[in-house]
């Protein structure tokens, strides 16, 4: 982008989050599952910022960009449901960085994911196509593709209850010593279970383990 665009997807970073305000926060902090009529709030949270928003003298650029924060380039996005080019450059980098630090921030649902996790999540939503390739890979700050596995290849691994208990604290960053605490077991024993994890998972590190037992659903 020129030096313009970058400032418009720069201010409008700053003000995406206005519209909200509009929405429960009781919605926000739900920890459970949520009626149609509450998700479709949720949903029209961009449509708000951009409502706000173009009240605002000399924001209406800005304000345009602000309100792509929750499309995807295949259409499966809100509120628009825009897709491919009717989605600006500067709403493609908004909407990826937007899902890039949410993904690494607490929810009432789940916890945060390693920055690790999420890059590697984000280049697979954006090897789905949801989001532009060049923008993932500069959140990222890789040059390399982020290889996957196939959740077909789910059926084939099974995980005990006490190893996916170890896998799902891992993804949230727990060292192993953190994980016994938490489990009221041994450090060497939670070990234990991250090498049997390894072995199951054809995984050499934590941060492969985790992705590949989310991205299959096995945590």
């Amino acid at each position: 982008m020129d030096e313009q665009a970058q400032q418009r997807c720069y201010r409008a970073g700053l003000v995406h989050g206005i519209g909200r305000g509009a929405v429960p926060g009781a919605l926000w902090n739900a920890s459970g599952p949520l009626i149609p009529a509450a998700r479709e709030q949720l949903r029209l949270a961009p449509y708000w910022t951009l409502r706000a928003l173009r009240e605002v003298g000399g924001l209406e650029a800005e304000a345009e960009i602000a309100s792509y924060v929750g499309e995807r380039l295949d259409g499966s996005g809100s509120f628009r449901g825009a897709a491919g080019a009717a989605m600006p450059i500067e709403g493609q980098v908004l909407a990826a960085a937007s899902a890039w630090i949410a993904m690494q921030s607490p929810r009432p649902w789940r916890a945060a994911l390693t920055p690790e996790l999420a890059g590697a999540v984000l280049a697979q939503e954006a090897a789905a196509g949801r989001f532009h390739a060049g923008v993932a890979q500069a959140l990222r700050g890789l040059r390399e593709e982020a290889v996957l596995p196939s959740i077909s290849t789910a059926a084939r691994i099974s995980l005990s209850e006490r190893e996916t208990a170890v896998l799902r604290a891992i993804s949230q960053g727990h060292t192993n010593k953190e994980v016994a605490r938490q489990l009221e077991i041994s450090p060497r024993t939670v070990g234990t279970h991250v090498e049997s994890a390894f072995r199951k998972l054809s995984c050499t590190t934590r941060a492969a383990a985790a992705l590949k037992a989310l991205t299959l659903r096995l945590i």
